[in-house]
């Protein structure tokens, strides 16, 4: 999702490395376990490499990659929208407390904070996108209250309609970036 990590300067500290390029697809078909508003009874994605399925839930979201600090930085920043059941996977080599601003975003915000075990730590709901031309260093910082390994931003509403909660578990398909 976009947002810019705040450490330093509305960026984040994290391995060195280059984006991931986007190419190679992976199909994923997998039945959901109960149904939801936003779910179908079967779910057949064409995840491109630097993508991957993450379940809230019986909710299934095709989330983009940022691995490396120069893609946690840019993050959703600058796009004008995102579809319904897309969102943007941060992963972290490391346990980590990162802070995240909405530098840059234009529209409003989910946060799923993820540990490394796959379970949910934390959840910010309905962060709103600041109004255009607000300085970075008054735009609200976000963090959550314990280590995670990932950070899932999705559209602000998505959290409430998968019926999520601290300690549920997430699955990644095909398998944990």
């Amino acid at each position: 999702m976009a947002l810019c990590l705040v450490l330093g300067s509305c960026g984040d500290q994290g391995e060195p490395g280059a984006a991931t390029p986007r190419s190679a697809a992976t199909d994923v078909s997998t039945p959901p376990r109960v149904a939801s508003p936003l779910a179908t009874q079967t779910v057949t994605a064409r995840l491109e490499e630097g993508e991957v399925l993450v379940w809230l839930g019986d909710l299934p979201i095709r989330a983009e990659l940022a691995r490396t600090p120069e893609e946690r930085a840019q993050g959703l920043s600058d796009r004008p929208s995102m579809p319904e059941d897309a969102g943007m996977l941060f992963v972290y080599a490391e346990d980590t407390l990162p802070t995240y601003c909405m530098c840059g975003m234009r529209f409003a915000l989910d946060f799923v904070w993820i540990g490394a075990d796959g379970a949910i730590v934390d959840i910010d709901e309905g962060i709103p996108a600041p109004p255009p031309d607000t300085s970075d260093s008054l735009v609200a910082r976000i963090r959550p209250d314990s280590e995670v390994r990932y950070v899932l931003e999705v559209n602000a509403g998505v959290v409430d309609a998968a019926g999520i909660a601290v300690g549920d578990v997430v699955r990644f398909e095909p398998r944990a970036p």
